[in-house]
């Protein structure tokens, strides 16, 4: 499907979809809760890695029923001795449900599609290896076998923070629970903080030093209902639009400034730029405004930095994104695909190392991008439709459903022009 985005104005209420980081981690503890779990979530949160992470939590045993505004899990009974495991795309899936399965199922396939393949996985094998899982291979697809030991764990941080979340959301089914040491500095520290937070909903509290994190064992406690706040990462496209464009007033709603995701930075970001954004009983309103160049880290806040980078484009000055070399190993090569389509576009784009500046040189011009299967790609050509004042045709726009499957339809139902070609 190829879409031609035209930047007119935008104006009215959109509610994001419900937060794919959250959800991933409330169906894992939902599914090896002592009873059954009712989250509430706002529609349009049946995304491609939502269903990858349902789909390989019923081939483990637990039953997910999806209803209109929620989602209703069955724990597994953990009696399954083997599980076929089709992670689909996601990365979030396999990194933290790998050490999961591995502690309640001797024996597990799994595998994956696109990209997933070529995502780094080396140091969670590592160390699950040293605690008694035997694998096939240290890249998909591959079996393996054996029970997860708990205790003493030590992983890197610095590739991604999803192999320490992923061996928490283990620690409470392994009978000796675990430590998890880190070898590195941490990235994504938020994303941690999220699972933790989510943990804690399910009855489980973990210890941490900064370095070390630490879980005792005895199953997860079903909190009967359990809500999913919005998606910021979903929303950061739709704030970025209002606030580059032009006569655009918006507000986007079921959100919580409160919240633990760490993309809900995007709020301070763009207020130091100059964004005019407030708060309003049901969401977040933002304007069209003069904004000044910024600056952000990948570290930090790694799936806002292509969304970022194309607001850039309308921002007066150079803009600074920090820690992006991660970025090459996402959906695609994020840190090219970026350069690529600004540069493209009418932006001086430097690069030095894992650093990247951004700033507009001229006129925006009219570009065709092709993000392959990066939904994080697509939603950042929408934004750069808005800060270059030009068309963006976007082919293959249906890779923005790994995450945000009604994306188009919310532009169009705030007035805005997506046309499938």
């Amino acid at each position: 499907m190829d879409v031609r985005i035209e930047p007119v104005p935008l104006k009215g209420n959109i509610t994001v979809p419900a937060s794919k980081s959250e959800l991933h981690r409330m169906l894992i503890c939902a599914a090896f809760s002592d009873r059954p779990v009712r989250i509430l979530a706002a529609p349009g949160y049946l995304s491609r890695d939502i269903k990858a992470t349902a789909g390989c939590l019923e081939a483990l045993g637990a039953d997910i029923t999806p209803e209109s505004d929620a989602l209703t899990v069955i724990p597994s009974d953990r009696a399954k001795v083997s599980a076929v495991m089709n992670c689909i795309e996601s990365g979030s899936t396999l990194r933290m449900l790998l050490p999961v399965a591995a502690s309640v199922c001797g024996s597990l396939e799994v595998s994956g599609e696109g990209s997933l393949h070529r995502r780094p996985l080396s140091s969670l094998i590592k160390t699950m290896e040293e605690h008694g899982v035997v694998f096939t291979s240290d890249a998909l697809p591959f079996r393996t076998s054996g029970i997860m030991r708990g205790g003493k764990f030590t992983v890197e941080g610095n590739i991604t923070s999803q192999y320490l979340s992923g061996l928490l959301l283990a620690a409470p089914l392994l009978e000796e629970g675990a430590e998890v040491l880190l070898s590195s500095e941490l990235v994504s520290a938020g994303y941690t903080q999220l699972t933790a937070d989510v943990m804690r909903q399910f009855g489980r509290t973990v210890i941490s030093d900064g370095r070390s994190f630490r879980c005792q064992p005895g199953g997860y406690i079903s909190p009967g209902t359990v809500t999913a706040g919005g998606d910021w990462s979903s929303a950061a496209a739709f704030i970025a639009m209002a606030a580059a464009g032009r006569e655009c007033d918006i507000t986007v709603s079921g959100l919580k400034e409160g919240s633990c995701q760490p993309d809900r930075q995007i709020l301070d970001i763009l207020r130091k730029a100059g964004a005019e954004i407030g708060a309003e009983d049901d969401g977040i309103r933002v304007k069209s405004s003069e904004l000044t160049a910024f600056e952000a880290d990948a570290a930090v806040v790694p799936d806002l930095i292509p969304v970022l980078s194309a607001l850039a484009c309308a921002a007066d000055g150079r803009s600074v994104f920090r820690g992006c070399g991660r970025l090459r190993y996402k959906e695609s090569d994020r840190f090219a695909a970026m350069t690529g389509m600004l540069s493209g576009m009418g932006a001086d784009i430097r690069e030095d190392g894992d650093l990247f500046t951004v700033e507009r040189t001229g006129n925006g011009m009219s570009l065709e991008v092709d993000p392959g299967e990066d939904h994080r790609t697509v939603m950042a050509a929408a934004v750069a439709a808005y800060a270059f004042s030009v068309p963006v045709t976007v082919k293959n726009a249906e890779a923005v459903t790994k995450s945000y499957p009604d994306f188009f339809t919310d532009l169009r139902n705030l007035g805005g022009r997506a046309d499938v070609l």
